[in-house]
């Protein structure tokens, strides 16, 4: 009886124990189903955030390709979309640090959620010289200043042969500053302010005015071809049968005209005041239109769309390879000036030119260029505390020049010049104050950036914030009567660009104020205009992903 007994209790025990085994391995089973669950939302979840990031990679270069500024761009980047009833994803922290475009995508199944942290390598690709003259704050054009436009595919300006009026002029955001084209200052182009235009003495604009704000004109023979005037026109004393406005004019707002004053035809919004009755404003070629007239509107633009400021930071760093200080004399030659040879792979400087070339002074030692990053881009580069070339001659030839100026960038004095050789360019990116001086010059065998692989053949960007940061005055242009114009596409977004006293200019400028006063004169090259247009965007790429910790 005892031994059934034990049987018995052994079966039960047996019996337990292979239940609990059976339950362990269900719930096993269940964990590793849940577990398995768990799994495949988290990677749904990835898969989502992933999406996110392909998705605003292209977004990214459709707003480009539509012309979105970089701040434009990062402004779009948040959003959060659906992609079906249990999954999406949710776009953040867009942040911009030239090169490197970051944001974080979130991406959520059911509830799990995956978040990773994307960096875009962007160089957007804006072009700053798409215009004869940009100004970010205010423009001043005074005396006898002229500002048109040539052919390079003609040859370089020459104001009998090759002067066109496909000038841009333009003014991002002027605010409260006031724009003045003051005594004989022509303009052979169109002129976009996004402000208000004062036109005085026997200022011109051969093209098509576009202000945001008030537009006046007065005194002299003051004349546009045609205006679109978002706040109030007027057209005050003019001589005898010159027109103020010679095609059609459209104003928002009112208009006020003086004796002797016509327009081709007018369309506004307000009230027309005639300053004496007995001599209306008169209508040349249409009719006085009282009817609403929309305000026009400009294109929004960032003042630096090259993030010039961010990318230079950290130039401070850099070794620099030295100074250059021009007037190095040799005995017996005190009047020579010295040469400077520049190639993409190494410099030389010789003492004296002349002697240099009998063999009778040799090179110092070669200085290399080191590996930099430019504009979003890694560069060969030189590396200077300072440039100065008085008295002196900087020589470019065998390909793309890149030099960093950690301080001063001076041309004064001793007749200085730059030679760029065809086939090559130049580019300087200027930290301190540029000063190019009465009887410099800037010299290219090439004009035009198609002959130069889409590019200038000399640029000077300056990222300088101080007053006055780039001037260009005296006869600086052509001392030694040269046919061909000093070349130099200048861009200085965060300081005054003043170009004053005679001094004559082809290429392009965009400057925080820019001021042309003197008799100077500022050429556009026209083919600036067409590589804005073909600046490709083959920059814009996925740089790394990890995932992002909370």
């Amino acid at each position: 009886m005892m031994q059934r007994g034990y049987v018995l209790i052994t079966v039960l025990i047996l019996t337990l124990v292979a239940s609990m085994v059976a339950f362990v391995s269900v719930r096993e089973n269940l964990l590793q189903e849940r577990m398995s669950g768990n799994q495949q939302k988290m990677i749904n979840a990835r898969l989502a955030a992933e999406h996110g990031v392909a998705d605003t990679l292209l977004r990214v270069r459709e707003r480009v390709a539509a012309g979105d500024t970089v701040e434009q761009v990062v402004a779009a980047l948040p959003r959060t979309v659906t992609l079906s009833d249990e999954r999406g994803f949710h776009i953040s922290g867009g942040l911009y640090a030239a090169p490197r475009l970051s944001f974080i995508s979130e991406g959520r199944y059911q509830e799990a959620v995956a978040r990773l942290k994307a960096n875009l390598n962007l160089v957007i690709g804006k072009y700053p010289f798409n215009g004869g003259v940009i100004s970010c704050e205010q423009l001043t054009l005074q005396g006898s200043g002229k500002i048109d436009s040539y052919d390079p595919t003609r040859g370089g300006y020459d104001s009998a042969s090759n002067a066109q009026s496909n000038s841009k002029v333009m003014v991002i955001n002027s605010g409260a500053n006031e724009n003045v084209l003051d005594g004989h200052a022509p303009i052979g182009g169109d002129v976009q302010v996004n402000g208000s235009l004062k036109l005085t003495g026997s200022s011109a604009v051969s093209g098509h005015v576009t202000t945001t704000g008030n537009l006046t004109l007065s005194g002299g023979k003051v004349s546009t071809g045609s205006a679109d005037v978002g706040g109030n026109l007027v057209l005050a004393e003019a001589s005898e049968s010159v027109a103020a406005i010679t095609g059609q004019g459209n104003v928002a707002g009112n208009v006020t005209a003086s004796p002797n004053a016509t327009v081709g035809a007018l369309s506004y919004g307000g009230t027309l005041t005639n300053q004496n009755e007995w001599s209306p404003l008169k209508a040349t070629k249409g009719a006085l239109v009282r009817q609403p007239t929309p305000a026009p509107t400009l294109p929004s633009q960032a003042c630096d769309p090259l993030n010039l400021q961010a990318s230079t930071a950290n130039y401070a760093n850099l070794t620099s390879s030295g100074t250059i200080e021009g007037q190095h004399y040799i005995p017996g030659h005190p009047s020579q000036k010295s040469t400077y040879d520049i190639t993409p792979s190494g410099a030389a400087l010789f003492a004296d030119a002349a002697a240099a070339s009998h063999g009778g002074a040799a090179p110092q030692a070669g200085v290399r260029p080191q590996e930099v990053m430019v504009m979003g881009e890694s560069t060969s580069a030189y590396v200077l505390d300072r440039l100065n070339l008085n008295g002196s001659t900087l020589n470019i030839s065998g390909g793309d020049v890149t030099l960093i100026v950690k301080g001063d960038f001076l041309m004064e004095g001793g007749k200085p010049s730059i030679n760029v050789a065809s086939g090559s360019s130049l580019t300087i990116l200027v930290q301190g104050q540029t000063n190019l001086g009465s009887d410099g010059a800037l010299y290219v065998a090439d004009a035009g950036a198609a002959a130069n692989q889409n590019k200038p053949p000399l640029s000077i960007y300056s990222s300088n914030s101080s007053a006055n940061g780039v001037v260009i005055k005296g006869s600086f242009g052509k001392p030694d009567g040269r046919a061909v114009n000093s070349y130099a596409a200048l861009y200085a977004p965060y300081t005054d660009v003043n170009i004053n006293a005679g001094s004559s200019l082809s290429g392009a400028v965009r400057g925080k104020t820019v001021s042309v006063t003197g008799g100077s004169g500022l050429h556009y090259d026209e083919s600036l205009d067409e590589v804005n247009k073909n600046k490709d965007l083959r920059r814009i790429q996925l740089a790394s992903m990890f995932d992002q910790l909370e």
